[in-house]
């Protein structure tokens, strides 16, 4: 174990996790205080290093540079900056943000501008502003117990689970509580939550009465519930959407069985279980939805599981009580083989949706670069950023004017959607970079006037 928490800014290097374009998963330990790097590529564990006071919960920001680590018993969050170099990779701590009481879950918009905390003991979220300065909100009072949350892929609305039986949803453009739509109530004990990759649907595990509540979104309806198990309470969703893998005991509380299901979308229909060796606290997949880590909090371990062939890998040893974990986003990485060094194409992690008016807007960049790891793009050639539109059958009827795409000093003009547009990379400082679309509309008035709308969208990429 190594600790970081000497000081702000100290940094350890973490050699035994290999710099890869492959995946590294994060394990909190909530019983020792920190968290432990996992290769997924060999299975093995690196030196865990130390966060705070019962680290419960952890989110990597989409461009993969920064770990944010919710300390329950400190009532705060660490932000560690990852670095890779040829012997493995480094995390930087940074200065912890103070919180709730007992911050215990943590979601971070889909531009990685914005964390929010849920924070048990005061019944509250915390909005964190992810800027370097990191700098808490106010705190947005929500229905006891909060203990879960989870973001729709268009970071409009964040869905808060309570133990009081609510679901609260949360506008994140204005951090405020959403009364259209309203408060849903679910379960006695919802204490997991994931939403549909294309956003339409969320799910709650219900560890009281052993099923899954499904409701839809916006509109917030409550469909059937789905029996699912003797107490689940854990759930991650498949990137096809097409199926939710919840970790849960499927025997009885007094002869427990415990495993991971299938549990196909939308019907309902659970598949063959794969038995666990210990009981799960949580689960995450890989970014092609082949793999599943799961966090067994009893037998310190992490358990990686083929989801393919429905076969448990062998168990990974971590730290004490492992309850959360989180894997940095790099699975979409691919590589081509030619003469020429090998190119990893960067990952469109970077991908951000807004509504405006009957227009659905989504700004996406992709990249290619010759770094060892797929983290970040080299200050040479270009990004490209593409900006598409969806007309949908709500909101008022817009026509579309122009739009620019910005990009350090370089804007380049729109004239028509969907559409595509190099922004030169050369020149830009290391570091996170912003690409920032500005999209015209007008809307029509009465006495045939027009109102001009502008919708900003924005996403994160990083320079070596």
């Amino acid at each position: 174990m190594v600790s970081l928490l000497a000081a702000c800014g100290a940094s350890v290097a973490v050699t035994s996790a290999s710099a890869s374009a492959d995946q590294i998963a994060y394990a909190t330990n909530e019983g020792d205080g920190t968290v432990t790097p996992i290769d997924v590529t060999t299975g093995t564990a690196g030196t865990a290093f130390d966060v705070g006071s019962s680290p419960s919960a952890i989110a990597i920001t989409p461009d993969g540079t920064t770990i944010l680590v919710a300390n329950s018993t400190a009532n705060t969050v660490t932000p560690l900056t990852i670095s890779s170099g040829s012997t493995g990779f480094s995390y930087t701590a940074g200065k912890p943000i103070a919180a709730g009481s007992g911050p215990d879950a943590i979601a971070i918009t889909t531009d990685g501008t914005t964390a929010y905390v849920t924070d048990d003991g005061s019944d509250t979220v915390t909005p964190i502003t992810l800027d370097g300065i990191n700098v808490p909100g106010d705190a947005l009072t929500v229905a006891a117990g909060p203990d879960a949350i989870a973001l729709t892929p268009n970071g409009e609305l964040a869905y808060v689970t309570s133990d009081s039986g609510w679901v609260t949803p949360i506008v994140t453009s204005t951090n405020g509580i959403s009364t259209t739509p309203p408060a849903i109530r679910v379960g006695a004990n919802p204490d997991a939550i994931a939403i549909a990759p294309n956003g339409q649907t969320g799910y709650v595990t219900d560890s009281t009465s052993g099923s899954l509540t499904q409701f839809a979104i916006p509109s917030d309806k409550v469909g059937a519930q789905i029996n699912v198990g003797a107490t689940p309470n854990a759930i991650a969703i498949s990137p096809s959407g097409s199926t939710a893998w919840v970790a849960d005991n499927i025997g009885s509380i007094s002869a427990p069985q415990y495993a991971l299901t299938p549990i196909a979308l939308p019907s309902g229909t659970a598949g063959a279980s794969i038995v666990l060796p210990a009981q799960p606290s949580a689960v995450t997949l890989s970014a092609d939805g082949t793999s599943a880590y799961v966090t067994e909090y009893a037998s310190d371990e992490v358990v990686p599981v083929d989801l393919s062939t429905g076969i448990a890998g062998a168990p990974i040893p971590v730290g004490t009580s492992p309850s959360a974990i989180a894997l940095t986003p790099l699975s979409s990485a691919t590589t081509t083989t030619s003469n020429a060094p090998t190119a990893y194409t960067f990952p469109v992690t970077g991908q951000q949706s807004g509504t405006v008016g009957n227009q659905t807007l989504t700004l996406a960049i992709s990249g290619t670069t010759t770094s060892p790891t797929a983290v970040c793009l080299r200050a040479t050639g270009s990004l490209s950023s593409r900006l598409t539109a969806k007309s949908i059958k709500h909101g008022k009827a817009l026509k579309f004017v122009s739009a620019k795409v910005t990009l350090g000093k370089t804007t380049k003009r729109v004239k028509r959607l969907p559409s595509t547009v190099k922004l030169p990379l050369k020149g830009l400082k290391t570091g996170r970079q912003t690409v920032l679309a500005s999209v015209i509309y007008r809307e029509p008035s009465h006495g045939g006037n027009f109102r001009q709308i502008t919708k900003t969208l924005r996403t994160n990429f990083k320079i070596c």
